[in-house]
Parts: C-alpha cells; structure tokens; sequence
C-alpha cells in the first residue's frame, strides 16, 4: 500500500504540472491512504474522505492518472544491477536463416530517467530470449543473404509500452534487396520481411546492435521510473580487485615491390605511470546526452588496370599489302554501356609501326590506324580498374589484308602476370567493300556491374548521476616492447580475389596469415580491413571476403584445399577466397612483433555507500 500510495503521489504530481494547480487542495480518499495538500502520503488506520472544491473538474484528470499508472507500473524491470524494457508476452520475434530468437524483455543501455525522450536498447542481449539455431536474430530487424525467394522476418510488439518503433531502413537496402517494414497502431505494432544478396530493413544492417525507441507516453514514462526511484534504496560496495593482461600480438603486411634488398629492426620501450584520486559527491539528477549517425559507402569494382589485344591471324596471307595486322579503334563496353578510354594509353612492345603508333588505337578517330608489321600485341593501361565484359574493333581505312580475324583477350593488374579471357577465330572477315568497318561485339563472361555498399551507424549516450557519494582510486602501469622489420618479396608478386573454385585452379595459392590477408585486402581495395578469424570446417581456405562486406581468415586444418563458399547454396556463393600468385613459404613480410609487448593493468577501486 505504501508503493502504491508514492506513486499515486507522483500521480498527483503530473496533474500538477499539466493544470498549474494543486488537484487536492484539502484531500483525496483512497482506503487506506490519504494525500494532504502538501502531498506527503502516510498509512491510515481506515479510509477517510475529506472533500475540496477541486472535486468536480479534477476527476477526468484522475482517472487519466490511473490508467498512466496501469502502464507505467508494468514497462520497467531492474534485475541484477540492469535496467529492463517488459515486452507484450507474444508477436516479439526475429528469424535470420534457419534460426529464430523470441524476446520477452530488452536491456536498457543506460538507466532511464525522468523525461528522457527516448531510450537505448540492445538488439542483441539475450538475456530474457529464447534461442533456437545457431545465432543470435537481432531483435527489429529483417535481413538475409541467400537471395529470392528466401528471406528474414520480424515481429515487433510495444503495445501498452510508453514507446514506438521507428524504422531507420522502411525499405530494404543492400544488393538486389527487396522487402519493407510495415506498421500499426502508432507505430507499436510492426512487421518485416526483407531479403537479399544481402539486404536489410529494420532498425539497421546486420551488423546494428543497438538502437533508440521514441517515448511516445510520457506520463506513463516518468511514472515508471518514478515508481522504481521512489520505491528502492539499493547500498552498494564494490570490493577492490586486480587483473593483470599480458598480450602478445604478431602482424605482418605483405609488400610486393621486387627483389629482397634491405633489412631494418628498431626495438622501442616505453613505461608510463598514472595515479588518480577522485571523490565525487552529487545531489541532484544530471542527465547528458550525445547521438551520432554516420554514414559511410564503398564501392566495389571488379576489372583489370591492363588489357592485352593479341592477333593471331590475318585476313589474307600474302596478299597485296601484307604483312602486317591493324586496327583503327578498339572498343570495350561493361554492361552495355561503353567504357571511357580518354585516360587509357596504349603500347606495343617488339612493334614496328613507323607512322601508325599504337596510341592510335584509343585516339577516337576512325582515320587514324594501329599497324604493326612486326605482329606484337597491343596492351592497353588504365589509371583505374577498368571492368569490361565485351570488345570489338574497327578496321582500318585501307588494305583489308590486315584485318585480324583471329584474336585473343588478357588482363592484369600490374602488366607482368596475365589470366586469359577471350579468344576468338571470325567465321567471316570484316567488308572489304567500305573502310573503315566496325566489328560484332565479342561478349566473354556474365555483366559485371560496379557494386556500391552503404553502412549506417547509429549510436547514442545517456549518462546520469543521483545522489552518489563515490571514492576510487585507479592506477595504470604499461610497459610495452615492439620490433619492427622490414624486407620485401618477389618482382611481380599479385594478390587477385576470386568468384568460384579453387586458388589451386588458377595455379595461384591462398593466403594462410592475417597481415598478408589485410594487406591483400588493401591491395584490393575492399571495404573491410581486418581479418576475423574462423574455425568452421566448411570455409574457404585462408584468407576470403564474405559476402561483399567482410574480411575473414579460414584456419581449419579441415579447410584446405576448399575454395569459394563451401557452405551455403550452389546459387549463392558469397564467400570469395583472395588468392597470391607467391607460394607461402617464400612470402616475405613486413612485421610488427610483440604489438602492445606486455601490457600489466592494475586497478584499485572501492565504490562506498551511495543511495538513489
């Protein structure tokens, strides 16, 4: 009866507020309890009914108060030192792949205060959740990789809560993503089902572990927290403890530069000491509060820095004007749509063309030639990754002997080591009939367009202090020892990643060492940086880019020798190894020994008595 009576007393308290005015000005009966004008509650023998001239327009306001109090006695939980949102008993799920988490209740990641606007859940914090499967499905959101027609789900549920929902992705996002959330009843009723290769909606991305709620009651709010500061006195102590961390981190990065020529080691030690003393004393709430949102892209490309055009055969042996082979212009297009050649520049190494450069072939004019009575290929170099799926040329303006009519495609990315793409023999010649002619387009793989990826971080602080008289004392100690040298590798070395098979397949070979997989991604320019590092049988071997967003290092003895997803369907390999043209026993690397050296923590604190 006392707790009901102090928040019946907060009650009273917001009727205050909202109507300037005292809703009691002699008293209220409740059985059992009586609330004078000064509001100070105390426990009667038996009810007592004293009338005031508020009684008549007061009551709508009272029972308003009343059916705040039904809600806010029940949305907010401390357990175990943590603070709690209550979920409705059903519709709180979320389904990723074949496993599902149903959630009965959301941990608060800072305690609520009175007039908060909003509060800080985690999404991942299973705590009171039911876990069926293999991982965690993060509460509001909707996400999947595996491609139509397969999808995640979630249900959300905030009904009889102070709080709404509110989508950061309404529509799903990411590659080939479908899907969107759809909501009811003031955004406390909500459901999604979202898909892709990936694509998410929802409160976020996969990777979102946290997210705000909008308080949308905040009479029934303030209630609830007032309900739990009025009604707990909670004495503390925290005991002192040491723990002491000793590290020892080894990474590597891989340079691919030439021949091993030089060698430098530099050992650094440093020691630092640090001793605090802080007493803090406060006796009123203070509240801050800081948000973020940061948005980052990156865009994948999937194309070669050189191209080589190599004829093989002529139209005609022997003939009028032979021998030589010439082009007027080379085309290449990705996707259907033409690749800018304005910064490409051509060569032709071994070549003979006296007055028709090898230039001549990227200059755009259909009256200029390539020719090459010498026979060499012609190897064209972009500023950029340059991704084509389909070529084709024109002749020149004279002498159709020339014409290639048997040709081959490479590409590289540093113009030593090449891979194949295209050959091709014309069942017919070009026209000899008008100069210059244009060729059909010679289409040698699937389109592969430029993919571009977007991250959204949200994040959020609420720090707050009541009535806390508090003494530590920290002190830190680190010592740290590096070594650092520095050698390179083999002329011509050349990290590629690859959509399906094997390294072995492409007589490359994989890479088994966090550095060189991060510095391979680097090289590659992927999006993530670091290599996470996995036990699971069914991976690729060693170093592999998982599903466009991550950078992941496969050390399972069971692994070897398994390249591009291992594990998923046939129709959607998302797992992609990164390969090196060096054997791993030759790799020499740039390393850092020892990162962090020895690391001693010490910390002494002891928190006294303090009373919310």
């Amino acid at each position: 009866m006392q707790a009901f009576a102090q928040v019946l007393k907060a009650a009273t308290r917001h009727l205050r507020d909202a109507t300037g005015q005292h809703p009691l000005v002699e008293g209220i009966w409740v059985p059992g309890v009586r609330l004078d004008s000064s509001f100070d509650a105390a426990l009667l023998s038996g009810g007592e009914r004293v009338m005031g001239p508020c009684r008549g327009n007061m009551l709508p306001l009272l029972l308003k108060a009343f059916a705040c109090l039904v809600v806010a006695c029940d949305w907010l939980l401390y357990d175990s030192g943590a603070s709690y949102l209550n979920l409705p008993e059903v519709d709180n799920w979320s389904r990723l792949n074949d496993a599902e988490t149903v959630w009965r209740k959301l941990k608060l990641l800072q305690d609520p205060q009175v007039g908060d606007t909003f509060v800080l859940v985690s999404l991942v914090d299973t705590t009171f959740a039911d876990v069926s499967g293999a991982e965690v499905a993060p509460w509001g959101l909707a996400s999947d990789c595996r491609g139509s027609p397969f999808s995640g789900t979630m249900q959300v549920n905030l009904l009889n809560t102070p709080f709404r929902y509110e989508a950061a992705l309404p529509d799903a996002t990411g590659w080939r993503a479908f899907g969107s959330v759809s909501c009811q009843q003031s955004s406390q009723n909500c459901s999604a089902s979202c898909g892709g290769l990936c694509g998410f909606c929802g409160l976020g991305e996969q990777t979102v572990t946290q997210a705000q709620l909008p308080v949308i009651d905040q009479c029934a709010f303030d209630m609830g927290v007032q309900a739990w500061v009025t009604t707990t006195t909670s004495t503390g102590t925290r005991t002192t403890w040491t723990s002491t961390r000793t590290s020892s981190v080894t990474s590597s990065t891989t340079t691919y530069l030439g021949p091993t020529s030089t060698s430098t080691s530099t050992t650094t030690t440093l020691t630092s000491s640090t001793s605090t003393t802080l007493t803090s004393t406060s006796t009123a709430t203070v509240s801050t509060t800081s948000s973020s949102t940061t948005t980052s892209t990156t865009t994948q490309v999937n194309g070669y820095y050189y191209y080589r055009f190599t004829p093989t055969q002529i139209a005609e042996e022997g003939g009028s004007c032979c021998c030589a082979h010439a082009v007027a212009e080379l085309y290449f297009r990705n996707c259907g749509a033409d690749v800018d050649m304005a910064s490409v520049s051509a060569s032709n190494p071994g070549g003979s063309w006296q007055s028709s450069p090898p230039g001549n072939a990227v200059d755009l004019r259909l009256e200029t030639k390539w020719r090459d009575s010498n026979r060499r290929p012609l190897i064209l170099a972009s500023p950029e990754l340059m991704p084509v799926d389909s070529y084709s040329y024109a002749t020149g303006d004279d002498c159709p002997d020339n014409d290639p009519t048997a040709f081959e495609l490479h590409g590289s990315q540093d113009g030593v080591y090449w891979e194949f793409l295209d050959a091709r023999v014309m069942a017919d010649r070009p026209p000899a009939s008008w100069r210059p002619a244009q060729t059909e387009w010679f289409t040698f793989k699937n389109c592969t367009p430029t993919t571009t990826a977007t991250t959204l971080t949200q994040t959020s602080q609420t720090t707050s202090s009541t009535t806390v008289s508090r003494t530590f004392t920290v002190t830190t100690s680190v010592s740290r020892t590096s070594t650092a040298s520095t050698t390179t590798s083999p002329e011509g070395a050349f990290v590629q990643l690859i959509d399906s098979g094997t390294c072995a397949q492409l007589s490359l070979f994989p890479i088994v060492g966090p550095a060189e997989c991060e510095q391979a991604a680097r090289q590659l320019d992927l999006p993530d940086l670091t290599a996470q590092i996995t036990a699971e049988a069914e991976r690729p071997e060693g170093c592999y880019f998982f599903e466009g967003l991550s950078l992941w290092l496969g050390v399972s003895p069971a692994s070897k020798g398994k390249g591009a997803e291992t594990s998923g369907p046939e129709a959607n390999k998302t797992r992609h190894p990164i390969c090196s043209s060096v054997v791993p026993n030759m790799r020499v690397a740039t390393g850092l020994a020892g990162r962090g050296g020895e690391v001693g923590l010490a910390i002494f604190a002891s928190c006294l008595t303090f009373v919310l």
